[in-house]
């Protein structure tokens, strides 16, 4: 095959991600097509497209009953060896997590045509490496968990605390849609080890929260007042100067080697690294691959023939992250012969993404059906629409094909937007936002999700120290990004 290029079509693209991968041992055996397509994020379609590419390579093989396998060396390993692979591959990355029954010994001869006597020697060796358990008849993920007698009462359970700014912050981060994956991901793993979570509010104390708040000095005594339940530390990015980041995480790691998990959700903070600020190895960064997601954004919609792309910014009152996503578009599509097209929309019609209102599509929706129903000769008519929303008007005028919207909340409200305006998505404008965020199944536009669920997995055992992880020695550690194919992408023209 050759070296990948802007210009290449979408299931070149996962062919060659697929080759890497087989070629790292990613995959030993292969699962199912429709397993394939479904981690790489694309369609069954294109995946099997992918899989013809490579097996014309004469790097797999396919079955009759599209049943594909590796061919040559990199197929050599014994069948045993590779159903545990594939199992402890699933623990590792979250498919199983602790506490989750594994599968049965049928399913797992069905799907990978191996004996029972396989079968059962990989679960041993799992069970050996102390990465599954036996409880009654079935097999569990994870180690053999305490008993919560073991534990004591809860005021003596293990405990993290989540380092936040203030009271506002420690909110947000249980009633943020974006945030969500993450956090419930983070707060269900260590409650399922019985480890408990306190809130410290670092910069602003607060009456509410008592000894929970204050300065380092009672950040300190906190610490060493829960002794050795004491487990780690979660920081909110919020905490912008990195020197400030730097005193906090010294102080600590002071207090043992416990992990100290600072979750960088705008994934700009490449500042925060061990080596230039001096921080020790129980530092870890899990932070939002900011530059993969664009990547992926741009490669989707140049691969389907676009070339003039809109970018939707909120005038004058867009956050500083819509302006480096914007940054980071363009960055991405110079030299592929692509242009960016920023649209400001200035209009009152929009719905901002600090309204009060926690489902804004929906909000949005009622705004628009309201004004689609207003009497004949008040206008309620596609072409009343266009004209009290001149922004996106010209940007159509201008010539864009296609549409990145900055996250979640504004891609419903332009979607819904263009179905008012009688503009067909994907037929008329192609359409690709960010996030992924548990209510954006909703409407069919196609998504980068940021992986911020196998962020919080990953925190948690890191602190748990329960599982072997994959960590990167330099403890920076990316959500793992995907494309979200729901059919807003067509082919240009």
């Amino acid at each position: 095959m050759q070296k990948l290029n802007k210009r290449q079509t979408l299931f070149l693209q996962t062919a060659l991600r697929l080759k890497s991968d087989c070629a790292a041992g990613v995959w030993k055996p292969l699962p199912a097509i429709h397993a394939l397509a479904v981690h790489y994020g694309v369609s069954y379609c294109t995946m099997w497209k992918a899989v013809r590419a490579l097996k014309k390579d004469g790097l797999l093989a396919v079955s009759q009953g599209a049943r594909v396998r590796l061919k040559g060396a990199a197929a050599a390993a014994p069948t045993g060896d590779l159903c545990a692979q594939v199992l402890r591959n699933g623990i590792l990355n979250g498919t199983y997590r602790p506490g989750d029954p594994m599968p049965k010994f049928d399913y797992v001869q069905h799907v990978h045509h191996l004996s029972r006597s396989t079968v059962m020697a990989a679960y041993a060796r799992l069970a050996r490496e102390n990465l599954i358990h036996k409880e009654g008849k079935s097999w569990i993920a994870g180690p053999v968990p305490l008993r919560r007698a073991e534990h004591g009462p809860r005021a003596e359970a293990a405990t993290v605390l989540m380092v936040v700014r203030n009271a506002a912050d420690w909110n947000s981060l249980f009633n943020n849609f974006f945030l969500a994956p993450a956090i419930t991901m983070f707060r269900g793993e260590l409650s399922r080890a019985d480890v408990r979570i306190l809130p410290f509010l670092i910069e602003e104390p607060s009456a509410a929260f008592a000894s929970m708040s204050g300065n380092l000095d009672s950040l300190r005594s906190m610490v060493r007042g829960l002794g050795a339940r004491y487990r780690g530390a979660f920081l909110q990015e919020q905490f912008a100067p990195a020197e400030k980041l730097r005193t906090l995480v010294l102080e600590l790691s002071a207090f043992g080697s416990h992990p100290v998990c600072y979750f960088d959700f705008s994934g700009a903070r490449d500042d925060m690294q061990r080596a230039p600020l001096g921080l020790p190895a129980c530092f870890y960064r899990l932070y939002l691959d900011e530059k993969t997601a664009v990547g992926h954004a741009i490669d989707a919609l140049i691969s389907r023939g676009h070339r003039r792309i809109g970018y939707t910014m909120l005038g004058g009152q867009s956050a500083e992250w819509m302006t480096l996503r914007l940054d980071r578009l363009r960055a991405t599509a110079r030299g592929t012969g692509a242009e960016i097209l920023r649209a400001d929309l200035t209009e009152p019609f929009w719905i901002p993404p600090w309204t009060a209102e926690i489902n804004k599509h929906a909000a949005f929706a009622r705004q628009l059906d309201a004004f689609m129903r207003r009497p004949a000769g008040v206008a309620g008519t596609a072409q009343s629409l266009l004209s009290i929303t001149p922004s996106l008007r010209e940007l159509l005028r201008a010539g864009a094909t296609a549409l990145v919207a900055p996250s979640d909340w504004f891609a419903q409200q332009v979607y819904l937007w263009c179905r008012g305006a009688g503009i067909a998505v994907p037929g008329d404008l192609s359409m690709i936002t960010f996030d992924n965020t548990p209510d954006s199944e909703a409407m069919p536009i196609t998504n980068i999700d940021f992986g911020l669920g196998h962020l919080g997995f990953v925190a948690a055992h890191i602190i748990l120290d329960d599982i072997p992880l994959k960590i990167p020695h330099d403890g920076q550690i990316a959500g793992p990004v995907r494309v979200m194919d729901r059919g807003s992408i067509g082919k240009e023209g």
